[in-house]
């Protein structure tokens, strides 16, 4: 269990309060407490964690979950899929 400075339980809308200060100080947009599980599923998988590790520190007993639901592909990732595909492509022409 998690406690405020003084002591006491923490509670979610403190919890909201503090995320949602933390993130206008920094000039980042609000977002709910929850998308942070999305981030850290996306974050883990995009560095090669394996989707069975992500799956265990998220606590879901689906895979599905985890794969369908919580983890998203980064925009960089993408790009340098696409990369790849180009860099395929042009060595099959250099070799034709």
């Amino acid at each position: 269990m998690f406690t405020t400075p003084i002591g006491t339980p923490l509670d979610g809308s403190n919890v909201r309060k503090q995320l949602a200060a933390h993130l206008a100080a920094a000039g980042l947009p609000a977002i709910r407490f929850h998308n942070l599980r999305h981030s850290a599923a996306s974050l883990l998988a995009a560095r090669g964690v394996s989707q069975r590790t992500v799956m265990e520190i998220l606590g879901h007993t689906q895979m599905a979950t985890t794969n369908n639901v919580y983890t998203h592909v980064e925009t960089a990732t993408m790009r340098e899929a696409t990369d790849r595909m180009g860099d395929l492509f042009a060595s099959d022409k250099a070799s034709n």
